[in-house]
Formats: C-alpha cells, sequence, structure tokens
C-alpha cells in the first residue's frame, strides 16, 4: 500500500469525523465513540504506526457502523410503514457479501453480544490448526532444525499460545471479560480491535513465511506424496485424511496457502501488516 500524503491524511481524518459525527447526530450514537477514535489516532502517533493502514482500517470501520445502522433504520421504517421490502442499498450489498464470505467457516461462540465476524475468524483460525496445519508438519519433519523449519514452528507455537486446538480462544479472554462487565464498552472496543489486529499479523506473516519458502525452493520433497500414515497429528481426523491423502507434498502445501490466503481476503485483513 502507498503511503499517505499529508493532504491525504488530513483528508482521510476530516472524513472518518464527518462520519463519526453523522452517527452521532443522526443514529443517537453516543459522542464517545468518536472520542475513541480521537484517542486510537494520539496512541497510533505515539506508537509510530503507519498512518496509511490506520487511517483505512478506521475507515473500514466506521464505514461498516454506518452500514449496519443504515440497515437497522431501513428495517425499522419498514415495520413502521409496512411497506414491502424494498430493493437493497449498495451499502446492504456490501455488508452482506462481506457476511456471506464469512459464513463458511465455523463459529466459536464467545459469549453473549460478543461480534459475530469475530467468532467466525476465530473458527477459522483454528480450522488452520487443526485441519490445515497437520500437512505443514507433516512435510516439515526432518527438517525442524532447518532455517525454515525453526520458522514454522515457531509460527505453530504462537498459533497454539494465542488460539489453541480447541475449547476457550486464549486471545479472546479479555474481550469475554469486558463484554461481561456492564458499561465497559471503552475496554470492549479496545480488546476487539486488539484482536483483530493481532490475528490479522500473525496470518499475513504465515502468509509471507509460506511465499517465502516456495520462492526459496525449501520445501522437501515436493513430488512425493504427504506421508499421512503412522503419524499422530492426522490419527482421528478422518477430514484431514479424506482431503490431503492423495495429495503431493507441493500439493498439500498449496492447499493449506490457499485456506489461509481465503481467510484474509474473506475477513479482509490483507492491509493490515506488521512493520519490519
Amino acid at each position: 500500500m502507498a503511503r499517505l500524503s499529508s493532504a491525504e491524511i488530513n483528508a482521510a481524518l476530516a472524513k472518518i469525523r464527518v462520519k463519526y459525527n453523522h452517527l452521532i447526530r443522526f443514529y443517537h450514537k453516543p459522542p464517545t465513540i468518536l472520542d475513541n477514535f480521537e484517542e486510537r489516532y494520539l496512541q497510533a502517533l505515539k506508537n509510530k504506526m503507519d498512518l496509511s493502514i490506520f487511517l483505512m482500517a478506521e475507515i473500514d470501520v466506521v464505514g461498516e457502523l454506518i452500514s449496519k445502522e443504515e440497515l437497522n433504520y431501513i428495517e425499522k421504517q419498514k415495520e413502521d410503514k409496512q411497506k414491502k421490502e424494498k430493493q437493497p442499498t449498495f451499502a446492504d450489498k456490501v455488508f452482506e457479501d462481506n457476511r456471506k464470505k464469512i459464513l463458511k467457516y465455523p463459529r466459536i461462540k464467545l459469549t453473549l453480544d460478543a461480534d459475530e465476524e469475530l467468532e467466525y475468524l476465530m473458527g477459522a483460525v483454528r480450522t488452520l490448526i487443526n485441519n490445515y496445519w497437520p500437512a505443514i508438519i507433516i512435510i516439515f519433519k526432518d527438517k525442524k532444525h532447518t532455517q525454515s523449519g525453526d520458522r514454522l514452528n515457531d509460527i505453530y507455537n504462537k498459533l497454539l499460545s494465542q488460539f489453541d486446538y480447541t475449547g476457550s480462544v486464549p486471545i479472546t479472554r479479555h474481550y469475554v471479560d469486558s463484554l461481561n462487565t456492564i458499561g465497559n464498552q471503552k475496554k470492549i472496543d479496545y480488546e476487539h480491535r486488539f484482536i483483530m489486529q493481532e490475528t490479522a499479523f500473525l496470518l499475513n506473516d504465515i502468509a509471507d513465511l509460506l511465499k517465502d519458502i516456495l520462492e526459496k525452493d525449501e520445501l522437501p520433497e515436493p513430488e512425493q506424496r504427504l506421508l499421512i500414515e503412522n503419524h499422530l497429528i492426522s490419527q482421528g481426523n478422518k477430514w484431514f485424511t479424506k482431503e490431503f491423502q492423495s495429495h503431493s507434498n507441493i500439493e498439500s502445501f498449496q492447499k493449506v496457502m490457499s485456506y489461509l490466503e481465503g481467510i484474509i481476503l474473506d475477513f479482509r485483513l490483507q492491509g493490515i501488516k506488521k512493520r519490519y
């Protein structure tokens, strides 16, 4: 993504503030939503974040808020006036198109009032761990102490520490706690944003690493059939056995990459990367 100029940054800030003021005036949202944005912006400046990425993410956030409020407003008008359902607006179509993309993933229920998209994202990542990553483990089982093997192992440990195989999702604990505390909207917003950002960082890091392995021709025995027999990692996982048993190492590796890239695109995370 090209870096924004000072003028473009100022224009983006103005646009975001106008949208928040619209939410406050027209949809009677609390003024704190604008205050929270200003605080996030100051924090981004303090942390020397890439403002191009920060502002694009914030534009998406306020845009989604407005889309949701527009949908709610339209539905209320329909009920009040008892009219036939009208053709969906452009905002309706965008919102629904985005939602349809994530419905194919499993949903991990976190707690009452948890964000739906976040719950689907957690399900998507856990599916990556349980149903796709075993292929990576098998392919690199004899390359554990190579550079690629070490980097993959580090990534895998991060996946497990933040998302785990089953049960509660570690990275969401503070978010769930904040949802269960009355009058804690500021904390809820912060924890939600933290989870989305950290998940995006990790998934993009994994995607970059897998691409790097292919580009550097570091994939072991690419044409060899994936040897899933007698591996504990695949025992009991009928889905994995069925989907990968006839694949070569390169086909399996590409299948993992395809699923991972699908998550990144479907949840619109492609622009949220760490700056190294």
